[in-house]
């Protein structure tokens, strides 16, 4: 298979596995974009596996150690992983990074509770910032903003784990740390009961706080990405993924038997907010994103509005 072909491989499966990704990618450079979708091609394949149902430990063992060795080897058969390696060696992207993450990914085979955040973070690391720090690589971050594209990851790992949690039960997981649940009186028995009380909206409400600190702190680097398409690709990725914390919201914490998901509407809207603070430089306007945006989109409401109206009275 060409190397072409490979990379439209990764490219499918971010259109088919991360539509909030794909949408965000288009705005990357080409050369970036490719990078990108080598990136996705690998954790995703990665991720599927652990999925997957397994009867053999020895044989997922012998997948991953196998994965592991192409990894150091510089060399691979499958076509979802050889885009990466080559990336991996133009970019000089360090063995350390992917190899964390593949390390991550079979831990989550075992490990399917968590003490307290602190641990979670240990498992986010190999998960998510791992990728967030390659990603920074592949844009061309400044080294002193590379711990905010972690932090990015995390951020989004941490809103996957909310809005998943009803998937994530019927794989046997718990994500949330056994000391939140405590902290708030939330059992697990009333987890797998999909209980939506008071408890668990206070639980839900601390953690969406926290998540959007991260995200406060993680955007902060943005400014530092080179290039603008690049900054608009992520600008909008973190927008649209913060806004799924306002979806759990919406839907009153009831999220554990529908998944949530962002409108067509929110989408073209968070387009037009990016572009518009990119264009005109207005970061603090991202970084206070919930004071903003709701003047931003009444006006776009208005404006739209005012045009449909003209428009009738011209009809008429």
């Amino acid at each position: 298979m060409k190397q072409k072909d490979k990379l439209e491989l990764g490219k499918r499966l971010l259109r088919m596995h991360g539509r909030t990704y794909s949408i965000a990618s288009f705005f990357f450079p080409q050369k970036t974009r490719e990078n990108v979708y080598a990136l996705y091609a690998f954790v995703r394949t990665l991720d599927d596996k652990v999925d997957e149902k397994h009867e053999d430990d020895a044989e997922i063992k012998k997948y991953f150690d196998e994965k592991r060795n192409e990894i150091m080897a510089h060399q691979s058969n499958d076509d979802a992983i050889m885009p990466f390696i080559t990336m991996c060696k133009l970019l000089h992207i360090q063995e350390i990074y992917p190899m964390t993450f593949i390390n991550a990914m079979e831990n989550d085979l075992y490990v399917i509770r968590y003490d307290s955040f602190s641990t979670l973070e240990e498992y986010m690391y190999g998960s998510a910032y791992v990728i967030g720090i390659m990603l920074g690589n592949i844009m061309r971050v400044p080294k002193k903003y590379i711990p905010n594209a972690g932090l990015l990851g995390n951020a989004m790992q941490l809103t996957n784990f909310l809005r998943d949690i009803g998937e994530d039960l019927d794989r046997g997981r718990i994500y949330i740390p056994q000391e939140y649940l405590k902290m708030f009186g939330v059992s697990e028995t009333m987890l797998q009961k999909r209980m939506v009380n008071k408890s668990f909206i206070e639980l839900y409400a601390f953690l969406i706080k926290k998540n959007r600190e991260m995200y406060m702190e993680a955007n902060k680097g943005i400014k530092s990405i080179p290039s603008f398409r690049s900054r608009i690709a992520v600008s909008l990725a973190s927008l649209l993924y913060e806004k799924i914390l306002d979806k759990i919201e919406a839907k009153q914490y009831k999220i554990f038997n529908e998944r949530v998901y962002i409108t067509t509407w929110d989408k073209v809207l968070s387009v037009l907010y990016v572009v518009v603070l990119e264009s005109f430089r207005l970061p603090f306007l991202f970084l206070q994103r919930n004071k903003y945006w709701g003047i931003f989109t009444d006006a776009i409401h208005k404006t739209i509005a005012f045009i449909c109206a003209g428009f009738c009275n011209q009809s008429a």
